[in-house]
């Protein structure tokens, strides 16, 4: 619609206006369920590097993530009908990060009972978190134990690449 695409224009023009005229964002998506019992990790699509006038079209692939047989099976593998889905899109400032990474504060695996969030887990890996997220890269991995900070676990992966955002 016109005025969703004026809003972005008009909200581009101010990321602009702070960071430079070649500020890019990544466009990703932030659905209802999401964050719920089940993850949803890596079921919606998330568009990197955009750039002011393709954000829009970045917006659409977003929203039609929604309906994108990975996530339609994920979805209702998980109990969750097509309805209790509403997707929102977020848009981020990208930085060209050294490293990135995924924390959890409960283990995915053991999301409930004894232990299951005794440890603050950490996936990381060099440059920018896609690469963690899709499980293209090696990635480190450390536990930190919640209660006193200490590290429980570290194992160090082999890196080779980074990905870069430019």
């Amino acid at each position: 619609p016109d005025e969703l695409s004026q809003g972005m224009a008009r909200l581009m023009a101010e990321l602009a206006e702070l960071f430079g005229p070649e500020v890019r964002v990544s466009v990703r998506s932030s659905a209802t369920c999401e964050d719920s019992e089940a993850t949803f990790a890596g079921q919606h699509s998330t568009v990197l590097n955009v750039s002011a006038q393709n954000v829009g079209m970045a917006w659409k692939e977003v929203v039609a993530s929604t309906f994108s047989p990975r996530a339609v099976y994920y979805r209702r593998s998980m109990g969750y009908s097509d309805d209790d889905v509403v997707m929102a899109v977020l848009c981020v400032t990208m930085i060209d990060a050294r490293s990135s990474g995924v924390m959890y504060t409960a283990d995915p695996n053991r999301p409930s009972g004894p232990g299951a969030a005794d440890d603050i887990l950490i996936s990381a890996a060099w440059g920018l978190g896609v690469s963690v997220v899709d499980g293209s890269a090696s990635t480190d991995f450390y536990a930190v134990r919640r209660k006193d900070s200490a590290l429980v676990r570290h194992d160090v992966a082999r890196k080779t690449s980074r990905l870069r955002l430019r």
